[in-house]
């Protein structure tokens, strides 16, 4: 996947995809990376595994968009998924407020979301050099 945003509106930008294996275990890469939040999200799935590939590959959108590890700071970020809207993006890190981030549809069996944060959210937490 290839982002390409304006420099002079983003301040950050991140995507991901995922091919959707069948037979992953949602449950056991949720103790790996989700939080409590989102663990408690696929418990109340119809289908837990089609509700991690849209949670998984938005944290790793917004991750790829701070510029970190992802396997360090899998705890730091939440999602809360909200169907046909911007996907809910809670940062456990002060200087990561103002993340955005949206669900791409893209090819059946693949996941992928694009996460951004714009300048005039830096501007509004006073620490952009604006």
């Amino acid at each position: 996947m290839v982002a390409i945003g304006d420099a002079a509106q983003l301040e950050s930008l991140g995507g991901d995809i995922e091919r959707c294996d069948p037979a992953l275990d949602p449950f056991q890469i949720a103790g790996i990376g989700c939080t409590e939040h989102e663990k408690a999200c696929l418990r109340r799935a119809s289908n837990p595994l089609r509700a991690l590939y849209p949670i998984w590959v938005a944290k790793e959108a917004v991750l790829k968009a701070v510029g970190v590890g992802i396997p360090d700071h899998l705890q730091s970020v939440s999602i809360e998924l909200h169907p046909g809207a911007e996907i809910g993006v809670h940062c456990h890190i002060a200087d990561w407020q103002g993340m955005r981030c949206r669900a791409l549809k893209i090819a059946r069996d693949y996941a992928a979301a694009l996460a951004w944060r714009d300048k005039t959210a830096m501007d509004d937490r006073g620490t952009s050099d604006g």
